[in-house]
């Protein structure tokens, strides 16, 4: 009955109707429920299953104010009149319009008062037009994208954030974010988080864990209405609650992940989108284990095993090309690495099961 009325509402006669549509903004046009797997384990770890999951995720065009897609706020028809925000948004430092603020947008208030006094509008103000412009003509642009217990930060240059922050009041549950990056904008929709930001200068993304498990990160390099340019994927890298993980995201350079698993300051693995070496899932594991608060004597002792499995690892290393592998498979061979060490005695038969049975925990 509603959509009824709505649907068929026409103007009162002798009201003219203006519209402003605003565009170039990454705007929502829908959602896509894709099929998730997601590991779930109790407090300790010991038991751990995963569980299949429908995760909703933003379909996206370029040709809205971030709100409202520009056929919405056209379905009107009549008078009408575009506003570049794309454009309007790039040189500014401190400003990021859209659709909650569009009427601040100087130009546009320049054409409203032209409107409202009649006057002629053969010329318009800047970032203005009749016509709605080629989405072609929209500049680079990144998507950035997180499934994992992680808060997505984008920074720029300029150290302004784009991201989540904390709410001021401590018994409230509003989850709060800003976005002082031009042309950004930060979303939480299902089990995922989607930034995005201007891509013609370096953006850096540090994700911020929140509990143990594994962080997947998906970064698009687009230009005009989403054609990709290049895209990274990371997959599964393992991080816990206070680690952190950090993208350099750099115009015509491949993306390089520094992973502090344990959050003190100090880098545990570069991580490239082909994958990790068994040197660098060795490193991630010493920093994992030490965030278990183990027994100092089991903790000594568990390091020791891996001391050795370290040098082992130098030695083949030495010999053979260093293999990269997702982290799903580098878990696999570490596992068996670790066997294949308990047979030729390098390991003992407890060290290799104490070792196998932690990786497999760390792995879950």
């Amino acid at each position: 009955t509603r959509h009824g009325e709505l649907d068929s509402w026409e103007p009162p006669a002798g009201i003219n109707v203006v519209r402003i549509i605003g565009w170039g903004l990454e705007t929502p046009r829908g959602i896509v429920y894709k099929s998730a797997k997601r590991n779930v384990c109790n407090d300790d770890l010991s038991v751990c299953f995963v569980e299949e999951a429908l995760d909703p995720e933003p379909l996206l065009t370029a040709e809205g104010d971030g709100t409202v897609v520009y056929l919405s706020a056209d379905a009107l028809g009549g008078e009408r009149y575009y506003v570049n925000m794309f454009d309007y948004n790039k040189p500014r430092t401190t400003i990021n319009r859209k659709h909650k603020n569009i009427l601040e947008i100087e130009s546009l208030q320049d054409l409203i008062s032209t409107l409202v006094k009649k006057e002629a509008t053969t010329t318009l103000p800047a970032f203005t037009s009749i016509t709605k412009p080629d989405a072609g003509s929209i500049g680079e642009r990144l998507r950035i994208d997180v499934h994992s217990p992680v808060l997505l930060n984008l920074y720029d240059s300029l150290e302004r954030h784009t991201g989540p922050i904390p709410n001021p009041a401590p018994l409230s549950d509003l989850e709060l974010s800003e976005e002082q990056i031009p042309n950004s904008y930060y979303w939480r929709l299902g089990e995922g988080q989607y930034a995005g930001a201007g891509g013609a200068a370096t953006t850096t993304v540090k994700l911020v864990g929140t509990a143990l498990g594994a962080a997947t990160v998906g970064i698009e390099r687009i230009v005009g209405d989403g054609t990709i340019i290049s895209g990274t994927l990371f997959e599964d890298i393992p991080i816990t609650a206070g680690g952190t993980a950090t993208i350099d995201v750099i115009p015509n350079a491949e993306p390089v992940m520094l992973l502090d698993v344990d959050g003190d300051g100090i880098v545990d693995a570069e991580i490239t989108s082909d994958g990790l070496s068994s040197e660098a899932l060795v490193a991630i594991l010493k920093s994992l284990i030490k965030t278990l608060d183990l027994p100092d004597k089991k903790e000594k002792q568990i390091f020791k095993v891996i001391d050795k499995l370290e040098k082992e690892l130098a030695k083949e290393h030495k010999k053979e090309k260093v293999e990269k592998l997702k982290t799903e498979q580098a878990f696999k061979h570490l596992i068996k690495l670790v066997e294949q060490y308990q047979k030729k005695k390098i390991l003992s038969a407890d060290e290799a099961g104490e070792l196998v049975g932690l990786i497999e925990s760390i792995r879950s």
